[in-house]
């Protein structure tokens, strides 16, 4: 996204004290602690029970931001400062977001249900990554908060996004809704998980359903009962699976389990499809089949996406953190290779390296599937690792060996064309000396 914060107030209606009406703001933020470049960005002093970001403003200030907005003016100081008052800080970040995301006319899936919901939507990812240019929530970023800061995210080269929406409460999902405005939805079961929140399941079914309100089409598995029954109140068409009923576009048949693989029959009208995937358990088979199903309306070639099911990978919910050799600490991000992840793991990386106590080494491969211009791209992870203050950088595929020169500001680089070769010259010694490795 990119809007000139004058924009930015009329958008969000408030009462702009802006001193620099022109600055440009391409960046949201909510926590000062995740600033490593305040250039170019906005703040948002979110206010909620247990915390007030009108606390960390000159936190944020220090680290180069020029643009505020907040639910009450305080006076800092800051003549250099442009502030925004509005009545509340979390509604104006997603009115913010919903604005961008009406800008952008692509087509959108969004996911909500108890479980599996990131899981479809990095699955959803996989199989659609050659197909289309995704913008896709980071991690699990399906809060009041998290969802507008992904939506943000989409731009001009983005062809489809992949969002989920997670809530606790009633009254939630419309606001989620509002930002998202999904055109495809997908509910991806109900359980227990926030029970406490809702008087019953019905109830907590009928909010989730909020998230479809204007949704072309949702798919969902005529299994559980309770979702079928209130999905009838929707105008979207429907897309059901099933494994025990027969009335449904889709059943799933002939299931059976050995030597770490599930395999599997999806039957719609016309055509019959064998499936296997690389898990055993009944959750991954579940969001399996959603994600097929998804990727089949969105990809013409299904008999492309067999194959890929076979190889579906494992989705860390987390960024997994390991003790290494030499006094080292190894953050593991394997997964995600897109830049949103790539910010994510940099910030928890500074936190973990122990404010400059260790030297901070990242590891990164080919950034395969953006879709964006390579140069661009590699320019911007390059920017990335030096805000960071990366120290030691090995580049991996033949990508980044082509646009290594890009890297040349950072103190000491390495670039191999495939694994195999990076690990034919790995030193444990010289790459795991007391340094955070991302």
């Amino acid at each position: 996204m990119e809007y000139t914060i004058t924009a930015i107030e009329k958008i969000l209606k408030g009462n702009g004290q802006l001193v620099r009406p022109n600055d440009i703001v391409d960046q949201l933020l909510t926590d000062s602690r995740n600033i490593t470049d305040g250039h170019k960005s906005v703040f948002f002093a979110i206010v909620g029970a247990q915390h007030d970001g009108h606390k960390y403003i000159s936190h944020a200030h220090a680290k180069g931001v020029r643009n505020f907005v907040v639910e009450r003016f305080i006076e800092y100081g800051f003549t250099d400062s442009n502030f925004i008052l509005v009545e509340n800080s979390i509604q104006s970040l997603q009115k913010l977001a919903a604005y961008h995301r009406q800008q952008m006319q692509i087509p959108i899936i969004g996911i909500t249900g108890s479980n599996g919901k990131t899981v479809v939507k990095e699955w959803l990812h996989f199989l659609l990554r050659n197909t289309f240019n995704i913008c896709r929530s980071p991690k699990s970023y399906n809060s009041q908060i998290g969802v507008p800061l992904s939506v943000a995210q989409i731009n001009s080269t983005h062809t489809l996004g992949i969002f989920e929406a997670g809530i606790s409460q009633p009254d939630e999902m419309q606001q989620l809704e509002k930002v998202i405005q999904p055109t495809f939805g997908i509910f991806t079961n109900i359980g227990s998980a926030h029970n406490a929140g809702f008087k019953n399941t019905e109830e907590k079914i009928a909010e989730k359903l909020k998230l479809f309100t204007h949704a072309e089409t949702v798919l969902y598995c005529k299994d559980f009962t309770a979702i079928d029954n209130q999905m009838q109140l929707l105008s979207a068409k429907k897309i059901t699976w099933s494994k025990h009923s027969d009335d449904s576009d889709w059943q799933l048949k002939n299931i059976t389990t050995e030597k770490g693989e599930t395999h599997f029959e999806l039957h719609s009208a016309i055509h019959k499809y064998n499936i296997s995937i690389p898990f055993t358990d009944a959750a991954s088979l579940e969001n399996a089949v959603h994600a097929f199903i998804a990727a089949s309306v969105f990809n013409a070639d299904i008999e492309a996406l067999i194959p890929m099911m076979k190889i579906l990978p494992s989705v860390s919910m987390r960024l997994e953190l390991k003790k290494g050799l030499h006094n080292s600490t190894l953050i593991n991000d394997v997964y995600s290779a897109d830049i949103a992840s790539l910010e994510i793991a940099l910030h928890y990386l500074n936190q973990q390296s122990g404010n400059g106590a260790q030297q901070k080494h990242v590891i990164l491969s080919d950034m395969d599937g953006s879709g964006e211009d390579e140069e661009k791209l590699y320019t911007h992870v390059a920017q990335l690792l030096q805000q960071h203050d990366v120290k030691y950088f090995t580049g991996i595929g033949e990508d980044l060996v082509q646009h290594k020169q890009l890297f040349a500001e950072i103190s000491n680089t390495e670039f191999f064309k495939s694994t195999e070769e990076a690990l034919q010259n790995f030193k444990p010694e010289i790459h795991c000396k007391s340094c955070s490795i991302n």
